[in-house]
């Protein structure tokens, strides 16, 4: 269930890419999903406000099938920036893969009007 890595990496520079990067990205890319999570655990209670390890840690949960944990992963993220369309449409996806369709309909219906032609 790998979802809008693509999305992931064409939105970050290299440049967020270098300031975050430690051995939750590097598991991450690695498709080592549970190690990423252990990694990403340290690295957020050391930088609580960092968006984008939220939206790796979220990720990997979702490949991990842990779709709650991915949804409280996409709900930080998107509180730390709710301008970022993609974080809705994710945490649309698994909110529809647990039936909670009303609330992904409105997820879905939030991403795009933060980006309509996307």
């Amino acid at each position: 269930m790998k979802t809008n890595l693509f999305s992931l990496l064409l939105y970050f520079s290299t440049s967020l890419f270098a300031q975050s990067e430690g051995c939750g990205v590097q598991n991450f890319f690695d498709e080592n999903y549970a190690e990423a999570i252990k990694c990403l655990d340290k690295e957020i209670s050391l930088d609580p406000n960092n968006n984008l390890l939220y939206q790796f840690r979220a990720i990997s949960k979702q490949n991990t099938g842990d779709l709650n944990g991915a949804i409280y992963d996409f709900s930080k993220a998107i509180t730390i920036d709710p301008t970022l369309h993609f974080l809705y449409s994710n945490r649309a996806l698994c909110r529809s893969l647990l039936g909670n369709f009303t609330e992904a309909l409105n997820d879905y219906n939030k991403a795009i009007s933060l980006e309509p032609n996307d």
